[in-house]
């Protein structure tokens, strides 16, 4: 019984990870963190996932802060 009471802790801590992970990645694309409610779309969240891996982040600084690579490109 301890051990699936861990486990449920930990799949807690790892949801809450890729949620704020998530979230920052789409405030680097200059989108609104109310877009990965997308991933709860079946078949959808596929290509959703796939954009967020492989699209470019903005450019310089958007509304969600200054660029964290502006000194590094």
């Amino acid at each position: 019984m301890t051990g699936y009471i861990f486990l449920i802790l930990i799949i807690l801590v790892f949801s809450a990870v890729h949620i704020f992970l998530t979230i920052r990645r789409l405030h680097d694309l200059n989108r609104s963190g109310w877009y990965y409610l997308v991933l709860f779309v079946p078949l959808v969240n596929v290509l959703f996932s796939l954009y967020l891996f492989f699209a470019p982040g903005t450019v310089g600084p958007n509304q969600y802060g200054a660029d964290p690579l502006e000194g590094k490109r």
